[in-house]
């Protein structure tokens, strides 16, 4: 175990280590060696025979490669230690190495403490795939599974005496690090950061390593052995060697690591033993003046009109100072993303807009009527734009049934479906609409960009349909669905249909806007892994860390993301002879060569840091970490500063578009310091809201989520989305989506709007834990000390009652 000395970056035990890894690898080549990936449970698991008479199963054998064992030999030595190898090199295999080797060793320390290993993956998929080959390669030691989405999430440190091996999420680890539950990071011996590029500032990963440099920095004692394990460290945005080793510099000093493991003496056997999937390229056409692409920016461009009409000149008393600047930025490419977020920000802006609660001598109830249109018919127009904006990206990829299929999901629910309901602007809007959904319904041409990606597919699984795994990624759930439906349609090959294609999305958003559940994720992966599926349709949770040993085709359809993401998603191509292809427009093409470069410069930047001398590392790598703590230091003052200032009074929250629906600030509550609550069932009661139940509630943090709430204030084709229902402990309460809202103070006075975060009004004003007294309240129970109080009045009465019958 890693002891650690006052100073940051100072020589700890495991720097001044000299044993000798030439004679450790030596050692090891006696081992027998076979090929092994991430993905070898899966080859492992079908020699297991069950067998009847036995209880046990056979215990799967870990051979390693000696590639490997070059990979393990740092941390086996205790050091702490960065393991850079490329995907499919088997890095899950030496983290299951390194574990059960620590876990052999008797602690090394003055109290004994029985060794404890943590396992670390950012997605849930992740955890879980990674915790089923820790309990199947090591079940001599105890290991167990949490999530956010596990009942017992909330208590691992009531676990740390019955586990010997935790895989979890990070956030997990970062919400129970407090005096109350885990003090210190030093009742854990080794902790294993999977996909570790990620411990980076604002990322859970880095929250726990900060609490990790603080202890070390106090002079904390036994504190654990940090392992990450990564196959493309990545390097930020920068372009030059130079700039790269900084970046490298500066993700070691967020590990606390000194040293870069990477295979050297044996490469020549990872190279013959990890796949490396061909790469290739297909270009997809734009498409621009075709019927429904043309039918959309038309509609676009009327909306654009209808919007700047509603900016009077003289702005008369609308108060609309902070919209107006924004109209004149509108981007030129409306297919593009800016110009969505462009649409966006207009849509956010005007919940700035300042609306009294009453009227008086300034604000005459005229005035307050002009401005609460204004922001409805703003919020409307920009709200639509951003739909059309989607829709044309749907369109370059997928089919008009699709696009048509997006856009009324997304505005048949805001227009009153009799004419009589809707206002004047309503009844433009839907007839602009009416007119679009003509063209889309009339027969098209096949779209040529499927028509690449059909031939693409069927190329490559030529003669290999019944053994094949594939994923495409895209970029957004919209398109994710889009593409779902016509793979498993009558309008494509029956070959294609066979794939029985899925989608695979995170579970961020509800099932109604294309996200999934735990459960339906895993279920997916296992139909995929065992053939059931042979497709699926990914959006990023795909990207990183999933092994499926079959797969031989990766396709990446018109999406990219940085230098990571190329290195990764190639990776998840597993099966030999497999292929990585970007299909994608050019300006897409364009900035997946700049990535390359970027991987190159990655690349380079690594070997001049393992070149450097262990001095001038372990200096550079000290000034990276008092940076990073010194730059945490200020943020920390700059919190508490503002917590010593927190305003007097309360604050309310009202609907940020109709601003008629409101809640005090003193009925608020938090859930677990993070789900924020409305005591009291007044909104429903009052029917100022409605509650739509979602089709299968998801549980997150021990909290199930049940429905969605809107405004029934608003007009109702606007019905605003103000948050979702949860259960906590089968009580059920409204909770509340900040941005939707809008903070104002006692005099009425706009405190945040636009995307706004709880944590900005937790620094202003105090919101209390949810306690039991609340729940009563809630329910709408007498408080517990009152009920007391009747029952004992209760039987004073009783007695008094059988004295006088005696």
């Amino acid at each position: 175990m890693s002891s650690s000395t006052q100073e940051l970056g100072e020589g700890s035990a495991e720097d001044q280590m000299d044993m000798d890894e030439d004679a450790l690898l030596a050692s090891s080549d006696s081992e027998p060696g076979r090929e092994f990936s991430d993905d070898d449970t899966e080859k492992d698991d079908d020699t297991e025979k069950d067998d009847e008479a036995s209880e046990k199963k056979a215990k799967p054998q870990m051979s390693m490669r000696k590639y490997q064992y070059e990979l393990a030999a740092p941390a086996l030595q205790g050091r702490n230690t960065i393991i850079c190898a490329p995907t499919g090199s088997g890095k899950t295999r030496v983290a299951l190495y390194i574990v059960q080797k620590h876990l052999e060793q008797e602690s090394d320390d003055d109290s004994q403490t029985p060794r404890k290993a943590v396992f670390l993956a950012r997605t849930v998929p992740l955890v879980s795939q990674q915790f089923k080959i820790f309990e199947n390669y090591l079940p001599d030691w105890r290991s167990r599974l949490i999530t956010g989405e596990t009942e017992d999430h909330d208590d691992l440190h009531l676990m740390l005496d019955d586990y010997d091996i935790l895989v979890m999420t990070p956030k997990i680890l970062e919400n129970h690090l407090n005096p109350d539950k885990i003090p210190s990071l030093s009742v854990f011996s080794l902790i294993i950061f999977d996909e570790c590029h990620h411990t980076r500032k604002g990322e859970p990963y880095n929250s726990v390593m900060l609490k990790y440099l603080e202890s070390k920095k106090k002079g904390k004692k036994n504190l654990p052995q940090i392992v990450g394990l990564t196959a493309s460290i990545g390097v930020e945005k920068a372009s030059t060697v130079e700039k790269a080793v900084k970046s490298i510099i500066n993700i070691m000093g967020n590990l606390d690591v000194k040293k870069i493991t990477k295979v050297e003496e044996h490469m020549k056997e990872m190279e013959e033993t990890v796949p490396r999937p061909d790469e290739d390229l297909g270009v997809l056409t734009p498409r621009e003046g075709d019927e429904v692409s043309s039918a959309i920016e038309s509609n676009m461009k009327k909306i654009e009109s209808l919007l700047e009409g509603q900016f009077p000149v003289p702005q008369v008393d609308l108060d609309i100072d902070c919209v107006r600047p924004f109209l004149g930025k509108r981007p030129g490419d409306r297919k593009s993303q800016k110009y969505g977020q462009w649409a966006v920000q207009i849509r956010m802006e005007t919940s700035k807009v300042h609306i009294p609660e009453h009227p008086d001598r300034v604000h005459p109830q005229e005035c307050i009527e002009r401005r609460r249109l204004f922001t409805q018919n703003v919020h409307l127009l920009a709200e639509t734009l951003v739909f059309y904006n989607d829709a044309l990206d749907v369109h370059e990829l997928t089919r008009p049934v699709d696009v048509l299929d997006y856009l009324k999901g997304k505005l048949d629910p805001r227009h009153p479906a009799s004419a009589p309901e809707r206002t004047q602007l309503e009844n433009q809007l839907v007839s602009l609409f009416e007119g679009l959904q003509k063209k889309l319904k009339k027969p098209s041409p096949t779209n040529p960009n499927l028509r690449i990606l059909s031939e693409e597919i069927r190329k490559k699984l030529h003669k290999k349909w019944d053994t094949s795994r594939v994923m495409v990624f895209v970029r957004t759930r919209a398109t994710c669905a889009a593409l779902c439906n016509w793979l498993n349609s009558p309008d494509v090959e029956p070959e294609l249909q066979g794939l029985k294609a899925s989608p695979f999305t995170g579970s961020g958003a509800t099932q109604e806007l294309g996200g999934m559940t735990q459960p339906d994720q895993e279920s997916v992966v296992e139909k995929f892994r065992a053939g059931e599926v042979k497709l699926l349709v990914c959006t990023s949770v795909g990207q990183e860390g999933m092994d499926i040993p079959d797969c031989n085709l990766v396709i990446r359809y018109n999406h990219v993301g940085n230098e990571v993401t190329t290195v990764q998603v190639r990776g998840r191509c597993r099966k030999a002879g497999g292929v990585s292809m970007l299909i994608a427009m050019p300006p897409v093409i364009r900035k997946e060569r700049i990535n390359k470069k970027r991987v190159e410069i990655m690349n380079k930047a690594i070997t001049e840091v393992t070149d450097m001398h262990k001095n001038e590392v372990s200096n550079q790598v000290k000034k990276a970490q008092n940076k990073a703590m010194d730059k945490e230091k200020q943020k920390r003052a700059g919190q508490k500063s503002k917590t010593s200032t927190k305003r007097q009074g309360s604050f309310y929250l009202a609907c940020g578009l109709c601003r008629k629906v409101r809640v005090a600030g003193s009925r608020i509550r938090t859930i677990e310091k993070c789900h924020h609550v409305i005591i009291g069932n007044d909104l429903v009661d009052n029917k100022e809201v409605s509650i739509r139940p979602l089709s299968k509630s998801r549980t997150v943090d021990n909290v199930q989520f049940t429905g969605e709430i809107t405004c029934n204030k608003c007009p109702s084709s606007r019905q605003k989305f103000l948050g979702t229902t949860l259960k906590y402990q089968e009580v059920p309460y409204l909770t509340i989506k900040a941005e939707s809202w809008v903070v104002l103070d006692d005099n009425n006075m706009l405190v945040k709007s636009g995307k706004w975060k709880w944590k900005d009004i937790d620094a202003l004003y105090e919101i209390s834990e949810l306690t039991s007294a609340d729940v009563n309240l809630h329910l709408g129970q007498k408080p517990e000390d009152e009920e007391d109080e009747m029952a004992e009045d209760e039987e004073e009465e009783q007695g008094a009652v059988g004295g006088m019958a005696n």
